[in-house]
């Protein structure tokens, strides 16, 4: 994460330049669609759905492209017969001059150090939304009128839309982006969440040494946010906790549940060790991130954005918080709606939880959807909701 700052103030006023000359671009095809997601590092989240949804139900109407900056992407892709090329490849940039529509989950720089996407109708699917305050929320005063000028220039999360799934992330996003017209801003729910409703197949989503781990338990997904500046021994700290304590170890061993530990992707490897009770899950061992959650029974959590999707399961949620002071310290102000959710259904030690887990509450559930989760998208294609937007506003 650090080297993708310090990149990104490096290139920015490169990018300044490049960015606003490729608006001049005239050969710029409204049918020509590109994708990006994860800093081109990996084809997941918003994007991948959206790109197969597209290419499954519309190819005859648009060209897909996913653009990446690792060549084991663009060779996966390949191999599965999509179009793909490296962002900062000849070829590359050749599709970032013509695309007329462009699809990111992080920024720009999913589509590589040099996006040239100006001009083009730049349509955000974001990486998830929470109760955490971020960007623009983070500068005041002075710093925060230089910010706007500079984002006036050139912005990594520049867009011409973004796409939402309540009210209340869209009033987030018009804080946190500054974006001046609300009318940008759809309420569309988000693409990855259609994967939660298919047939659940563990074979598709789990290595096989994991799901001899866990054939045929109850699972307890417990998916910890990401922690840096040294907070990552405190992680380690408080799932050693959890690994160790008796009565939780034979709770989960009489009523066959597992505990099975999905690290955010930028959370460095952990030094627990662990049991039958409890598995933590190595990178490779998951194939495919967003559909792991319809394996969970129950989800154990803290400040992630997963409690959005999840809730959308209408399945348990807990959050366990043992870190919060330390957390709010490092990582800022989280809005005052984290509290009377999390307040629902909160425990600070693994002899809170324990009873948690034996009588898991549903009124948190309700909670989160009733927030993130906008009634008018029940029941909908997340992905058809966004194709039918960007189609009626670029054509």
């Amino acid at each position: 994460m650090l080297k993708a700052l310090r990149y990104k103030k490096i290139l920015w006023p490169i990018n300044l330049i490049l960015f606003n000359i490729s608006r001049l671009s005239l050969f710029r095809r409204k049918n020509l669609w590109v994708f990006g997601a994860v800093r081109g590092t990996k084809y997941d989240d918003n994007a991948k759905y959206l790109f197969e949804y597209v290419k499954t139900f519309h190819s005859d109407e648009f060209r897909c492209v996913w653009l990446a900056q690792d060549k084991n992407v663009v060779a996966l892709l390949r191999e599965q017969g999509y179009e793909s090329y490296k962002s900062d490849s000849k070829e590359g940039y050749k599709i970032k001059l013509k695309a007329g529509v462009a699809f990111y989950t992080n920024g720009l720089d999913d589509f590589g150090y040099f996006p040239m996407l100006g001009g083009a109708k730049i349509v955000c699917l974001w990486h998830g939304f929470s109760f955490k305050r971020l960007y623009n929320y983070n500068y005041k005063g002075v710093k925060a009128v230089l910010k706007y000028i500079a984002d006036s220039l050139f912005n990594w999360v520049y867009r011409d839309y973004s796409m939402v799934t309540s009210e209340y992330v869209k009033s987030q996003f018009l804080a946190e982006f500054s974006i001046k017209n609300p009318d940008t801003i759809f309420i569309t729910g988000q693409p990855r969440n259609d994967a939660l409703f298919r047939k659940v197949d563990m074979n598709n989503i789990l290595t096989t040494s994991v799901i001899e781990k866990c054939q045929n338990k109850k699972i307890i997904l417990y998916m910890p946010t990401y922690r840096a500046k040294g907070q990552g021994k405190r992680l380690d700290a408080i799932i050693k906790e959890l690994v160790e304590d008796e009565q939780l170890n034979l709770f989960l061993e009489r009523t066959n549940y597992v505990f099975l530990i999905k690290l955010h992707p930028l959370t460095p490897p952990i030094n627990v060790r662990e049991n039958d009770n409890f598995i933590v899950l190595e990178y490779t061992d998951v194939k495919a991130n967003h559909e792991l959650l319809s394996l969970g029974d129950i989800l154990v959590t803290d400040y992630s954005a997963v409690i959005v999707d999840y809730a959308l399961l209408n399945r348990p949620i807990i959050f366990y918080i043992p870190d919060k002071d330390e957390y709010i310290k490092y990582s800022g102000t989280l809005e005052e709606d984290f509290d009377k959710v999390s307040s629902l259904c909160k425990a600070n030690s693994p002899q809170e939880l324990l009873p948690l887990i034996k009588s898991p509450q549903m009124d948190v559930v309700k909670s989160i959807n009733d927030i993130f989760s906008d009634v008018s998208t029940e029941g909908t294609c997340y992905c058809e909701n966004v194709y039918e937007i960007v189609r009626n506003e670029v054509l």
